[in-house]
């Protein structure tokens, strides 16, 4: 299945980059109702050491800013593994975050110039999650959402989508735990006690 068009993402009305980074909103920020539904980006993540294995993975639309490709990455020197660099986005320097460090059992791989990825935004952090294929927006009953407390914070559950299981990413506790590696490492290099 082919990539859709990259470019912008009507997802800003659903953004609401609140504090609390809640991988299920469960209600309405602005009206308090509450929701049966959620609308998440569901892209892939290729496995390398399975050929033509994948995992789904869905991210709520309120944080997807936008879909992109990947201009020329520039190593970030002593960043953290999860980061494999940063791109020129109109002018705007984008850190990409590898989700595949975040994933127990997977290989870690660096993106390619010209590689999918999506700008995402929470509590005023912005980063790049670069992808194997963008699959669709799906709407998806908040009844199918299941917790999984083995897969960490990073990806605390999934929901069964028409493509198999997907797992749900919190992008705040990811975001929140790339700035935290990243503050540790300095600090490491630094020779600080922490």
């Amino acid at each position: 299945m082919k990539s859709p068009p990259i470019g912008e993402m009507s997802a800003k009305s659903h953004q609401t980059n609140a504090e609390s980074a809640d991988p299920v909103q469960k209600r309405n920020s602005e009206t308090g109702e509450e929701l049966s539904h959620i609308d998440v980006l569901i892209f892939s993540l290729e496995d390398p050491d399975v050929e033509g294995a994948e995992t789904l993975i869905g991210v709520e639309l309120r944080f997807v800013l936008e879909a992109f490709r990947t201009g020329h990455i520039t190593p970030i020197p002593l960043a953290p593994q999860c980061v494999a660099g940063a791109t020129n986005l109109r002018g705007q320097v984008v850190p990409l975050v590898l989700l595949s460090a975040f994933m127990p059992n997977m290989e870690v791989q660096h993106p390619l110039h010209g590689t999918d990825a999506l700008l995402v935004e929470w509590s005023g952090l912005k980063a790049g999650f670069p992808v194997e294929q963008i699959i669709e927006v799906y709407r998806f009953p908040l009844s199918r959402y299941r917790s999984d407390k083995n897969s960490g914070i990073i990806f605390p559950g999934f929901f069964d989508s028409p493509h198999g299981a997907v797992r749900l990413l919190d992008v705040g506790a990811a975001l929140k735990d790339v700035s935290h590696r990243t503050k540790q490492k300095a600090k490491n290099l630094s020779g600080q006690d922490g």
